[in-house]
């Protein structure tokens, strides 16, 4: 097979010999320059890269990703996205493009997943051969394909919220270090959480907030110790958010006992 490559690029030209299974069409690997970005290009094969260092974002239909060192994200035929590298670590990649009859199961694949080290050994290796690249990456395919087959469809990025919250609501915390802590665009954030709680993000966290408040209190403790055990810093602030919230002054419900 013939190599051809730049300085930063090289691309490995793969012959098309109709394997059924797994047939690879694409393969090549790249050092980024700082913000190198690509995309909106639809392809009608799958495309898998694979971050050897570095890091970048992905962002698809589905939302925007960081992904590091040791990750992979995933090119589904037909589907627009952009990929940029990270202007302090732009990442270096190596990329697989394949169909085939048993492509369509990498459909249920997460779009960013982690991956086993030795894999960037095998593709390497795929480069300095003169024949038998394609087998060789039709059989990583197989077996990428088997390790894969475990994962969930898609990481319940909600339910690891909930579980944030009830556990750190007594903590200074915002939407946007949610997000950052997920490595996973904001605005998307908001909306996959809005659609399955029916509640946006502050809300659960006022809701959790406000609901131990209460508990507290009718265990005897005091106003100010209450606040600053549910996350909140100033207790006329918190005072007001109660009464907003109950319709009654924690003062009150702590007299009544409520």
């Amino acid at each position: 097979m013939l190599l051809s490559g730049m300085t930063d690029e090289l691309i490995y030209v793969i012959e098309n010999k109709g394997y059924t299974d797994f047939s690879p069409c694409s393969l090549g690997r790249e050092i980024c320059k700082p913000g190198k970005f690509f995309g909106f290009v639809m392809r009608d094969y799958y495309l898998i890269h694979f971050i050897v260092s570095g890091t970048g974002v992905f962002e698809n239909p589905n939302g925007k990703v960081q992904v590091n060192s040791g990750q992979a994200f995933l090119i589904r035929p037909g589907e627009s996205c952009r990929y940029t590298a990270d202007e302090n670590s732009p990442w270096t990649y190596m990329w697989i493009g394949f169909n085939g009859e048993l492509a369509k199961r990498f459909d249920n694949i997460p779009d960013v997943f982690d991956v086993d080290g030795k894999i960037f050994d095998e593709i390497s290796r795929t480069f300095d051969m003169e024949t038998g690249a394609e087998e060789s990456l039709a059989a990583i395919l197989f077996k990428l394909c088997a390790e894969l087959s475990a994962i969930k469809p898609k990481r319940d990025y909600v339910k690891r919220i909930t579980d944030f919250i009830d556990i750190n609501y007594m903590r200074d915390i915002r939407v946007c270090d949610i997000a950052d802590m997920l490595h996973i665009d904001r605005k998307y954030l908001a909306r996959i959480f809005k659609e399955k709680k029916g509640v946006s993000i502050k809300q659960y966290l006022t809701d959790t907030r406000m609901r131990e408040a209460k508990k507290l209190l009718k265990d005897g403790y005091r106003v100010g110790e209450t606040a600053a055990l549910v996350g909140y810093s100033d207790g006329f602030i918190f005072s007001k958010a109660y009464k907003k919230y109950f319709g009654t002054a924690p003062k009150e419900h702590k007299k009544r006992g409520l």
